[in-house]
Formats: structure tokens, C-alpha cells, sequence
């Protein structure tokens, strides 16, 4: 053991192995009192320092490819957000303060609210869970946010829109959080 703590290279290898996983050690006190470090060392120690060159290499480019994987879905969930917000921001100050005069206005505010819907769905389908995705194409009961429109089928246009931007917000900030 005095071996082992003398040698960084070794030591910081037993380290990645042991105490860098912590689901590893909760489960190895479930088997055993005796400490996953000292097992570890025990077991790997008189390996010849090929070996451990090797064994440290292996457990560093490990490392390293968490790490890379990490940054890449990392920066992944970032263009997604910012993609989401960048047409929440967009259903906002185009479709939902629309000025609607007549029953043409509303024939195209429809469409570009279905065009707006499919731009969302397929970001959250690129990224979303499939809960998220249902969560916000099917409305199901909701309760109104009690627009005005310019009539009946326009206020419930905005009022349906209203409930979608405020679930998209949700879909967004738990993908921020994960």
C-alpha cells in the first residue's frame, strides 16, 4: 500500500477507478466493509508499471470522453433552447398580437400558427422527450388566459396559442435544467 501512495501516477489511477465513480462505491459497501480504494490497490497493485501505464491511459482518455460527450450534449440542449426561444419569442410578437380584421386575417393567422407548431414540434422531436411533445401539441383541457379577439373563433385562436407559448416555456426550462 506504502507503494501505491508513493507513486501519484498510480495512485491517481486508483482514484479515477475507485473514487471517481460514486454509484460504484454505493454499491461495493452493499458487498463488502472493506474500503474500494484499498481492494482496488490490493488487486492491481503488483502490476507491472506497463500495466499501469496502460490501465492510466485507458482510465484518462475515459475521462476525457465523458467530458467531450458531456460538452457536445451540453452545447447541443444549448442551440435547442436557444432555437425555442427564438420562436417562442416569435409566436409572441408575430402570431399572438396579430391585429385580426377580417375572416381572411384569421384563415392566415391559423396557418401561420400551424407552421409555427410543426417549426416547434420538429425542434422538440430533434431534442424533447416524447412527454414533452405531447405535452405541447395536445392541449386537452386548459383554462383560458381570456383573450379578446376580434371574434369568438379568434379569441380562442389566441387563447389556444397563449396556453402553448406558456408550455413551451416549461418544456424549455426543463431542458435548461437537465
Amino acid at each position: 500500500m506504502r507503494f501505491i501512495k508513493n507513486h501519484p501516477l498510480l495512485s491517481a489511477t486508483i482514484g479515477l477507478l475507485a473514487a471517481g465513480v460514486p454509484w460504484l462505491q454505493s454499491g461495493w459497501a452493499l458487498v463488502s466493509n472493506e474500503p474500494l480504494f484499498e481492494v482496488v490497490a490490493r488487486n492491481i497493485g503488483p502490476l507491472p508499471l506497463a500495466n499501469w501505464l496502460a490501465i492510466s491511459a485507458g482510465a484518462a482518455g475515459l475521462a476525457v470522453l465523458g467530458l467531450l460527450v458531456y460538452q457536445l450534449t451540453k452545447s447541443r440542449r444549448r442551440a435547442i433552447v436557444t432555437s425555442l426561444v427564438t420562436l417562442r419569442e416569435f409566436a409572441v410578437h408575430t402570431l399572438l398580437n396579430r391585429v385580426v380584421a377580417n375572416d381572411a386575417d384569421l384563415q392566415q393567422l391559423k396557418r401561420d400558427i400551424d407552421l409555427w407548431q410543426n417549426a416547434v414540434l420538429k425542434q422538440l422531436d430533434d431534442f424533447g422527450s416524447p412527454s414533452d411533445v405531447t405535452y405541447f401539441r395536445v392541449l386537452g383541457t386548459y383554462t383560458s388566459k381570456n383573450l379578446p379577439g376580434g371574434n369568438p373563433d379568434h379569441a380562442k385562436e389566441k387563447n389556444m396559442l397563449a396556453e402553448r407559448i406558456d408550455r413551451l416555456l416549461g418544456i424549455m426550462r426543463r431542458i435548461e435544467g437537465e
